[in-house]
């Protein structure tokens, strides 16, 4: 018999005896939403392939990020920010790390107007910087731009993590853009932090 038993413990107990093998139990506090239904309804649901997608481009900036580190380049050229960029209408992914002279290479028209429209403000809000342009999301988003100039923005996945040179920032974690950076990938999906950057 299928259907709903009301617990004691306040709990509802969804009976599904049409399963193929035996009968079919979960458990959701009466009355209350699942966490996973309360952060869909806060942040919105993603579909499997966005979901593949965003575990793909974990794994891949990972695997570029050891297969980098296994050349044997030194904490002072590789700096603490390793960026991966999945574009989803190719299938191909750029990496970049922060440049160690802050150096901007030729940027795509995109990011070029963005970084000479930059606010002051905005400019002045961070310095602890080799320069405006010079990170590993944007450079690594520069790649990605040139290498497909008729994308959109909505074509585009970023993946930013730490490189592991300080036991408290261990190597993978998540990394959140700076307020230039924020400003010159503004509209570009962040997988890599917390929702009030990403877009």
């Amino acid at each position: 018999m299928d259907g709903l038993e009301i617990l004691d413990t306040g709990f509802v107990r969804n009976i599904d005896e049409s399963a193929s093998i035996g009968s079919k139990l979960t458990d959701e506090t009466a009355g209350e939403l699942s966490r996973l239904d309360i952060l869909r309804q806060k942040y919105g649901k993603i579909s499997p392939e966005e979901l593949n997608q965003r575990i793909n481009l974990r794994s891949e900036t990972a695997q570029a990020l050891q297969d980098l580190k296994a050349t044997g380049i030194g904490k002072n050229k590789l700096g603490p920010a390793f960026a991966g960029v999945y574009d989803k209408k190719t299938g191909e992914y750029y990496y970049a790390i922060n440049d160690f002279m802050g150096e901007i290479p030729e940027l795509h028209p995109l990011l070029d107007k963005r970084l000479l429209d930059m606010p002051q403000d905005v400019i002045d809000s961070y310095t602890f910087t080799k320069g405006a342009g010079s990170h590993a999301e944007v450079l690594a988003l520069n790649k990605a731009l040139q290498a497909n100039p008729t994308a959109s923005i909505e074509d585009f996945m970023v993946n930013v993590i730490r490189t592991g040179q300080a036991k408290t920032k261990p190597l993978g974690m998540m990394f959140d853009r700076c307020p230039h950076c924020a400003y010159l990938t503004e509209g570009f999906k962040f997988i890599s932090e917390g929702i009030k950057f990403a877009k």
